[in-house]
């Protein structure tokens, strides 16, 4: 594993998915489609601070396959989080999921944020903003987020209400 500036954590992913295929013997086009999220969202996410300001913030959500049922995975809040890691997790994600034998594929978000360093109020516009911005391709049918580093339950309270506004009636399914 190498650290640095350079690092991609999902270079990681797929040389260990190289290796896994060469010990059990699969020839490339065998494991060619699992190297490759099915679906990657970057979003600009503009949120008014409370000095007037506005701020404007990157997320995403990777689907990194759903060939088990819908993809579920944490939604990270840190300000070191990239699109890189976010793949790699998603990814692992989904071989969590496929290890353990339950029926979900492999999800993950991230927004570069401190969470720390926001308001109440900033972090609730930021997190309703982001919801609605992924809101296309999550949902208990297809894509369930869940807590991860710098979110918590209160976060996710306000992800699920979001989600349910816009489609006019309570999603507590996730």
């Amino acid at each position: 594993m190498q650290m640095g500036d350079n690092y991609n954590p999902y270079n990681e992913v797929l040389e260990i998915v190289r290796q896994a295929a060469d010990l059990l013997g699969y020839a490339p086009k065998e494991y060619e489609a699992i190297k490759y999220p099915e679906r990657e969202l970057k979003v600009s996410i503009p949120v008014e601070m409370d000095d007037g300001s506005v701020r404007v913030f990157e997320g995403f959500r990777i689907q990194h396959s759903t060939s088990r049922g819908p993809a579920k995975g944490g939604i990270r809040y840190h300000e070191g989080v990239n699109q890189n890691e976010v793949k790699a997790l998603a990814a692992w994600m989904t071989f969590k999921a496929a290890v353990v034998g339950i029926p979900y594929g492999g999800g993950k978000g991230g927004v570069v944020v401190d969470p720390s360093k926001l308001s109440e109020r900033e972090l609730r516009c930021l997190t309703r903003r982001f919801t609605a911005m992924i809101s296309p391709i999550i949902g208990p049918d297809q894509d369930i987020p869940a807590p991860d580093v710098g979110t918590n339950a209160k976060v996710m309270g306000w992800m699920m209400d979001t989600y349910s506004m816009l489609k006019g009636h309570c999603v507590p399914g996730w």
